[in-house]
């Protein structure tokens, strides 16, 4: 059956929500329809950059096989559970519900209205798709797994970008820990600390050139090893290494490791200051 609507409510915790609906141009049966609006809300959730999630689905179905509860028998089903699979790489958490299709009744209203093309509401967002989601999925270029740049920026950069994906869950796991406190902004990668304000990511070699100018040119003083570090964070920046760039910087710096030589003399050049009677000291007349 083709003309199929699809509907994704997205509500946050404070109350507010966003509906999207879309109307299927091809052919497909209920489950694929239960798969499509799943990956729709997935999709919009990563697009707004949310990092954990509860998934609630009418579909025991489709929940049983994400939650590893049913297998999937035919091809193009275990196709959709990989593009899932795929999507949960993109979440810190990320759970899924079956629910009664009476506490879905809003979804459903709205994949009716779209399949008949019901004028909706204002403040739903409306799309027809006319291309499936698995080949979606598989037309995207292959992720290269070999990162050769020395910057340790390129992989989390690669990874929030969706252009390295690690072979292992290990990996995966690795870089969702990793990638956590990480955002990019207008290009740039930023940090986001408890108590400082974003941190600006820099290449070492960034780091080192900032580290020389605060501590012996232009604008340095000589400072010790966690005044810099301190210096360096008050100005924004941030680079896993800091703190061995700055020891290796303040033990290496010739100027912080000669010493003058000891003066001995005196400043002003002394002069002689003979007694009037060679004797007088000994009392002698």
């Amino acid at each position: 059956m083709a003309g199929v609507g699809i509907a994704a409510i997205l509500t946050s915790p404070k109350g507010p929500k966003l509906c999207y609906v879309a109307r299927l141009e091809f052919f497909m049966t209920n489950n694929i329809a239960k798969y499509e609006a799943m990956l729709l809300g997935l999709r919009k959730l990563k697009a707004l950059g949310v990092r954990r999630c509860i998934v609630r689905s009418d579909s025991q179905v489709v929940v049983g096989h994400v939650k590893n509860e049913f297998t999937t028998k035919e091809p193009e089903l275990t196709k959709y559970l990989a593009a899932v699979r795929r999507m949960e790489k993109h979440f810190a958490g990320f759970t899924f519900r079956h629910i009664p299709r009476s506490e879905n009744a809003e979804a459903d209203e709205l994949a009716k209205a779209a399949a008949q093309r019901v004028p909706l509401p204002v403040d739903v967002f409306y799309q027809e798709l006319s291309v499936k989601a698995i080949r979606e999925e598989e037309e995207q270029p292959c992720s290269v797994h070999t990162i050769a740049s020395k910057d340790w920026r390129s992989p989390i950069f690669a990874y929030l970008y969706g252009t390295y994906e690690p072979q292992s869950k290990h990996g995966i796991d690795r870089l969702n820990s990793r990638t956590k406190q990480y955002s990019i902004t207008t290009g740039e990668l930023y940090k986001s600390e408890i108590i400082t304000l974003m941190l600006k990511c820099i290449s070492r070699e960034q780091g080192i050139h900032l580290l020389s100018e605060m501590h012996a040119k232009m604008c340095g003083a000589h400072r010790g090893l966690h005044k810099i570090i301190h210096r360096a964070m008050r100005q924004g920046f941030y680079w896993p290494t800091t703190a061995e760039d700055v020891k290796e910087l303040v033990c290496s710096y010739e100027g912080c490791q000669m010493f003058a030589k000891k003066q001995k003399a005196p400043a002003n050049p002394t002069q002689s200051i003979f007694p009037t009677w060679p004797l007088q000291r000994w009392g002698s007349t």
